[in-house]
């Protein structure tokens, strides 16, 4: 070995053995500056300081007034006030080790740089439909997931180099031909500190296109989730390079401008608190966050992969063995294909990458359809996917993690929970988990509900026929997701149909007020309230019927969310314990109600 190569053997070693020791949420820990050679050249070295939250702009002015140019890293870290600061290399780790004993920090660490996952380039590039040559879906079984989802509604963030996402005339960008019908939100670049922004990369593009590219337009090729919208966010500069900080503010930016994905095709080796926090941060605001696993082709964590409330992705290729490249361990959630442009095992006369259209690396003007590998290719698919189920109304993104877990195939050729996750990610049966995983607990319910109901309306001798009953409650505790399944078995089930069963209260979502199906105040016994001033002195044997199996029904609504909840409850802060005693108070209420109004008559 040459002798050069020493000092990254040693700082590589030391890497692993750290994170090794550390555990999964790695972002807790202090890191040893031991490592500062990682954090780039130079005499001076960048750290970040994250101060209390509460602290006054006066006393961080004070605090920080012996920095020069000291800084927030950028307009969205005010929130958070998170500094950076300069200070000569050889003083780092005195300063960091003062600002940690100081009540007014929350914490400080040094920046460091991360870089694109598993981008090697472009093999191929041809200019006809190509969706024949995207083995990838094939293996995620993609076609048959859209005759359930398309993804519409969901809103998956590319933290990455930037999408190709609209014109510039002024640098003579334009945006990919085949991103024409694809839905954008409102983005931002935290490289050039402005609203626009643009790929002069060509990974970030990519990455966008398996997520989201316009599909069935005759021209070139398909994304995942074809009605999910994409929020591009700028953390990585045209060499594909980019900081701790800008990742953490577009983590948050993601998660306050209504985000339900985050896919993040980066990484490094190093965790940082800085990201954990925000990582946490997102996740309590409901969304999920998807990221690659790592191109080091060992067993060396990469972040954010590795840090708690992420999915971690590893790459696989059309054989389904995993790839050469792709890292592995006790951190790895769930495998997707990468791609591997070294091999043609389909023998389709061109290597098998993953095909996207996007910008021509280092000519950000001209278009390819590029065959890329990677994890930075594999974890999109997930976060494509990851949106297809978020649009059937599975919001929590425990609950959606949990969907794509428990759906994954393990028809592999040697399962290896370190290799491969819970298995392959699969499109077609993770969007199918909806009704078997949520929905029918919620109809038995229902049904359980109905009869107790019956049984009290018998002593109180009253009539009530069972028939109306039972089918309110199993219309407004499932929605339209029982009619649909029929209709499915007949295969004449839509995408655009399916997602009338997206949400119980998917009439409420129609009205276009963001939350409002899974809002607080619909989510309570109101509404059955409403119904019971409006018809509960119904006096015949059928609509008697029918409120009463309304009232059953959305307790069995109420109740069933509460056992497994498929969104965040908006006006409730945090995400769990306290949506749940919310729901399970107002279910037991809207039951009491009805038992009430059965002794009445």
């Amino acid at each position: 070995m040459n002798k050069r190569n020493y000092p990254t053997l040693l700082v590589v070693t030391a890497a692993i053995a750290f994170a090794a020791w550390s555990g999964r949420d790695r972002g807790d820990r202090t890191i040893p500056f031991e490592w500062q050679d990682a954090y780039g050249e130079g005499e001076h070295i960048d750290l970040l300081v994250d101060l209390n939250d509460h602290l006054s702009h006066r006393r961080a002015a004070d605090l920080l007034g012996e920095f020069e140019g000291a800084a927030l890293n950028s307009r969205y870290s005010a929130d958070e006030q998170l500094y950076r600061v300069r200070v000569p290399r050889e003083e780092a780790p005195q300063v960091i080790e003062r600002l940690r004993g100081d009540r007014r920090v929350e914490f400080v660490e040094p920046d460091y740089t991360f870089s694109i996952d598993g981008f090697a380039g472009a093999a191929a590039a041809v200019d006809d439909p190509l969706y024949q040559f995207q083995w990838n879906f094939d293996q995620v079984n993609a076609a048959q997931a859209w005759r359930h989802s398309r993804g519409r509604g969901a809103v998956v963030a590319v933290i990455d180099t930037g999408v190709a996402f609209e014109d510039d005339a002024d640098r003579g960008w334009s945006r990919v031909r085949d991103l024409g019908g694809t839905g954008f939100v409102a983005g931002y670049d935290f490289v050039s500190d402005d609203a626009f922004p643009f790929d002069e990369h060509g990974h970030g593009t990519h990455v966008a296109g398996t997520i989201a590219q316009t599909t069935n337009n005759g021209y070139g090729v398909a994304g995942l989730a074809p009605a999910a919208r994409i929020m591009p966010l700028r953390v990585l500069d045209r060499h594909g390079r980019g900081n701790t900080a800008d990742i953490a503010d577009a983590i948050r930016f993601a998660a306050d401008n209504g985000a339900d994905v985050i896919n993040m095709s980066l990484g490094g080796p190093i965790p940082s608190r800085i990201m954990s926090d925000a990582v946490r941060y997102a996740h309590r605001k409901g969304v999920i966050v998807i990221a690659a696993a790592g191109n080091s082709g060992w067993a060396l964590p990469s972040f954010p992969a590795a840090y708690r409330h992420v999915v971690a992705v590893s790459a696989t290729q059309y054989d389904r063995t995993t790839t050469f490249y792709s890292n592995y361990g006790s951190y790895i959630d769930i495998a997707a294909p990468g791609g591997n442009v070294r091999v043609d095992q389909n023998g389709d006369g061109r290597p098998d990458g993953v095909m996207q259209e996007t910008v021509v690396v280092g000519n950000p003007a001209e278009h390819e359809f590029g065959l890329y590998m990677g994890t930075s290719m594999a974890a999109p698919h997930v976060a494509g996917i990851a949106a297809l189920i978020h649009a059937q109304g599975i919001r929590h993104p425990d609950r959606i993690e949990s969907v794509l877990l428990a759906t994954a195939s393990d028809e592999v050729p040697t399962m290896d929970a370190a290799r491969y996750g819970a298995g392959i990610v699969d499109a077609a049966a993770a969007t199918k988990a909806n009704l078997k995983n949520f929905q029918l607990p919620r109809l038995v319910l229902a049904a359980a509900l109905v009869f107790l109901l019956l049984v009290i309306a018998r002593r109180n001798q009253l009539a009530l026929r069972p028939g109306a009953a039972l089918a309110g409650s199993v219309f407004v505790a499932t929605g339209f997701a029982a009619v649909i399944a029929v209709i499915g078995v007949f295969g004449v089930a839509s995408a655009s149909m399916s997602s009338l069963a997206a949400s119980p209260l998917f009439w409420a979502d129609s009205l276009g007020i963001a939350g409002l199906s899974h809002s607080a105040i619909m989510m309570s016994a109101l509404p059955a309230l409403a119904v019971f001033a409006v018809a509960g002195h119904a006096r015949g044997a059928t609509s008697r019927a029918l409120v009463i199996g309304v009232a059953a029904g959305f307790a069995a609504l109420l109740l069933g969310e509460a056992i497994a909840p498929l969104a965040d409850l908006t006006l409730i802060p945090g995400i769990g314990v306290a949506d749940r005693l919310w729901l399970a108070a107002n279910g037991a209420a809207v039951v009491a109600l009805a038992a009430l109004s059965l002794r009445r008559h």
